[in-house]
């Protein structure tokens, strides 16, 4: 008997034993059918996962942007809070698709026809301010992306307010100008402290505000 052929015979003889030991489908996926196990990997607080996403950013912010159906929101409320951090969501997926923030507005805007109105630059940069202020919190982290996505409550992660909420502040406070109440030129975001704190007074900073509101109306 050849080399070849006892080599044969002894894989053979190994076969037999793996099917004995694991049976025929068992056997089967060992020798044929073996595939790498999917591993899930935890992403730190402080760093942007990989998301996926199937909607269109733009699409999403051309809606939530737009101007008339932010007038049909209830202020008193403060229904448009929500809203903001939706906001917030779809800029970091239209950055995560190569769509820089201030490019994904103006296509928002040209979308929902708020380029026509003279309230759209003022609400444009307070938008991106809000953006880049949740990016300065480390809020865009895996376990605060859906709470963002569905406009809840969401925890700052780096800096001076690290474990507090943030919330949606009205510059101009809306019991003192109702009529401001859905403007996002008129909505920050704060630390749940500061909000608190600085509850319906006004200042330096709110009066000049307030001014820019009245004035692009």
């Amino acid at each position: 008997m050849g080399l070849i052929t006892k080599l044969g015979l002894i894989g053979l003889a190994c076969l037999a034993i793996i099917i004995g030991a694991l049976g025929v489908r068992a056997a089967y996926r060992f020798v044929f059918a073996a595939k790498a196990t999917p591993i899930s990997i935890l992403v730190p607080g402080n760093v942007a996962p990989e998301v996926q996403e199937w909607a269109d950013p733009i699409t999403a912010l051309s809606s939530l942007t737009d101007f008339q159906k932010l007038s049909t929101l209830d202020g008193t409320t403060r229904a448009v809070n929500p809203r903001v951090k939706k906001i917030l969501y779809w800029l970091y997926i239209a950055a995560k698709q190569g769509i820089q923030p201030e490019c994904a507005i103006d296509q928002a805007f040209a979308r929902n026809g708020n380029v026509a109105s003279g309230k759209s630059s003022r609400a444009r940069a307070q938008t991106i301010a809000n953006y880049r202020t949740a990016e300065l919190w480390g809020i865009f982290t895996a376990e605060a992306l859906p709470r963002l996505k569905r406009g809840d409550a969401v925890q700052i992660v780096r800096g001076t307010y690290v474990g507090q909420f943030f919330e949606i502040d009205h510059i101009v406070p809306v019991a003192r100008y109702p009529q401001f109440a859905n403007e996002l030129a008129n909505l920050q975001l704060l630390p749940q402290s500061q909000n608190r704190a600085k509850s319906d007074r006004m200042g330096g900073v709110e009066f000049e505000k307030l001014q820019e509101l009245q004035g692009q109306h």
